[in-house]
């Protein structure tokens, strides 16, 4: 029995999150600025793949019409996903403002 390789390799990401913890908030304002790449490489794979399938085998053009609106649902992902980071920006504002402009003695605050 062969193993999509989109599942195999989906799967490793499950492993590989669930032992990463970033090292502070600084990285994770980082990686959130980032989570659209994910639906869009997962996006862009799978749209590869349906693209194989529909020229190499004879499938019926309603399956890969269908699997075009799986592709469409990545779209909408990754959409959604670019509204985390300003979301993030707008209600840690105070935060990174003191970090990017930080007050004289800032660390003295121990927060």
């Amino acid at each position: 029995m062969s193993v999509n390789p989109l599942v195999a390799a989906t799967a490793e990401l499950q492993a590989a999150v669930t032992s990463y913890v970033p090292e502070d908030m600084w990285e994770v304002r980082q990686e959130i600025r980032q989570l659209p790449e994910i639906a869009e490489n997962v996006a862009l794979a799978f749209r590869t793949y349906v693209q194989r399938l529909n020229d190499n085998y004879p499938i019926d053009s309603r399956v890969t019409e269908a699997m075009f609106h799986v592709f469409q649902g990545f779209g909408q992902v990754a959409e959604a996903a670019r509204d985390v980071a300003p979301l993030f920006e707008n209600l840690h504002a105070e935060e990174i403002r003191r970090k990017d402009a930080p007050r004289p003695n800032e660390a003295a605050w121990n927060v």
